[in-house]
């Protein structure tokens, strides 16, 4: 019998958790799943991995070409929170396929990162790690967080809980978000500010904002010109909530300082300038990527098929939410 249920382009953890016994009985009764525990090389493999199946659970993206080869797909599960980044949900929407996601999994794990790669930064980790399995020994000065000021862009799950972090190590914390509600503060230390009074202020500044077309490429070059020398960027939401190139010339002037674990292009390009300058950490799109996480993830996007065959569909990203076109999309080769 053909399976109900494919992941097409999963990676050898999720597949595992898939496996385990308690989610194989669950995807079982919902009419078995086929699990591929890499990604395809192309769309026609994709399509092919999918073939006949009903319901999809994805790791990567499903463009507009892409579903409208896919008659038999229904239900599209998918293994996070930012589905119209790698669903064309309009295409969704005209071919006739419900797509559900999944929010606040990873808002723990991507709050800790953030704040590992904050102090990897301030104290040059990275750097250090290097010149001594390079043979040199050489002690420089890192930078005491506490005492100074952090600004949290966007307060949602993962932003409250990185500023409640960022408090605990004894930074003063400010933040802007588009919707300021001060009952949603955390701590009575924590204050909304204006967003340019937080860039002037800020010596780390740490981006959680949801992108939409409002946000996208809202952090101009002007507004990184702002931060003081010395600042702190860490990037776990999206890289194009900065405008394209404007971080890279800033960078490349040292002034500022920056972590990244998003980027336009992911994987990151081979010619990225990124790659080449000593001030920047990256890191592979891995704040969300803990075991924790991935079962809390994993549950509800079964879950997700779980509601949808009874009848009662949801986690529904409706096109009507679809706040900005897919784009950056990268074919497996």
């Amino acid at each position: 019998m053909t399976p109900t249920i494919v992941l097409p382009d999963g990676d050898p953890h999720m597949a595992a958790l898939l496996s385990r016994p308690d989610f194989a009985a669950r995807l079982d009764r919902l009419g078995g799943a086929r699990l591929h525990a890499d990604l395809p090389k192309d769309d026609d493999e994709l399509i092919a991995r999918i073939g006949d199946a009903t319901v999809v659970i994805l790791g990567a993206y499903l463009t507009g070409p892409v579903l409208r080869r896919l008659p038999a797909v229904r239900l599209v599960s998918f293994t996070g929170t930012g589905a119209a980044t790698f669903v064309d949900l309009s295409a969704a929407r005209d071919c006739g396929i419900v797509v559900a996601n999944v929010a606040h999994y990873g808002d723990a794990a991507v709050a800790e990162h953030a704040l590992a790669l904050t102090l990897a930064l301030a104290k040059n980790v990275v750097g250090n790690d290097r010149a001594v399995r390079a043979g040199e020994w050489h002690v420089g000065q890192g930078v005491e967080l506490a005492g100074k000021t952090a600004g949290i862009i966007g307060y949602g799950g993962i932003g409250a809980r990185s500023g409640g972090l960022l408090e605990a190590i004894g930074m003063r914390v400010v933040v802007w978000t588009p919707r300021p509600d001060p009952a949603r503060l955390i701590s009575a230390a924590q204050q909304f500010v204006e967003l340019r009074e937080l860039l002037a202020e800020a010596d780390v500044v740490s981006l959680h904002l949801l992108l939409t077309e409002d946000t996208r490429g809202m952090i101009d070059e002007r507004m990184l010109r702002s931060l003081k020398p010395g600042a702190l960027l860490v990037n776990t939401a999206r890289a194009e909530l900065i405008a394209p190139g404007a971080l890279e010339r800033v960078l490349v002037e040292g002034r500022i300082a920056a972590a990244l674990d998003v980027f336009e292009t992911e994987p990151l390009a081979a010619a990225s300038s990124l790659r080449d300058l000593p001030n920047v950490i990256l890191s592979p799109h891995q704040g969300y990527n803990t075991p924790e996480s991935l079962e809390r993830m994993l549950d509800v996007v079964v879950a997700n098929i779980e509601h949808y065959q009874s009848g009662a569909p949801a986690n529904i990203v409706s096109d009507a939410r679809q706040l900005f076109a897919i784009g950056n999309y990268v074919p497996f080769s």
